[in-house]
């Protein structure tokens, strides 16, 4: 026998599908993982908008301020700005909220060092494992002198 020969193949169905299972996963998660990340920039675009959207409501909210004392803007007009105003700062508030959990999700990993995909990974490497262990390899160059085998019946 030549060091590296097999000597014993075991039955490899279990673990062959086992690491299609988690070949999947890992799939699965890298794809979730991708859409986490996706709706943290999604989620920051929209804080920058609804930050422009504050600060034309701060502006409209002054100009309206500044006419009304003129008498040429209704105390009225003045109220809707400065409601105006105030619903542009609450979105800006739930915004920066949202944009902060989803922060918290991922961290300051990406997508190969997420935690979730780094264990859906290990996942992958053990079946691999378990697979490779199917197969049972001559450790060195020699001749087999004895091989007992007990036969199991399932």
């Amino acid at each position: 026998m030549q060091a590296g020969q097999e000597l014993v193949r075991l039955d490899a169905t279990d673990a062959g599908i086992a690491l299609q299972d988690a070949e999947q996963q890992l799939a699965r998660t890298v794809r979730q993982t991708r859409t986490v990340f996706a709706n943290r920039d999604q989620l920051a675009a929209l804080v920058a908008q609804r930050r422009a959207d504050l600060d034309r409501a701060q502006a409209d909210f002054n100009r309206r301020k500044d006419l009304a004392a003129t008498g040429a803007v209704s105390s009225e007009e003045v109220g809707h700005a400065r409601d105006a105003l105030k619903a542009a700062r609450d979105a800006l508030i739930a915004a920066q909220k949202s944009l902060a959990a989803s922060a918290a999700l991922v961290g300051r990993t990406a997508i190969a060092d997420n935690p979730d995909v780094q264990a859906a990974a290990t996942v992958v490497e053990r079946a691999w494992l378990a697979l490779q262990r199917t197969r049972v390899r001559a450790p060195l160059t020699g001749y087999l002198a004895k091989r007992g085998v007990q036969l199991v019946s399932a």
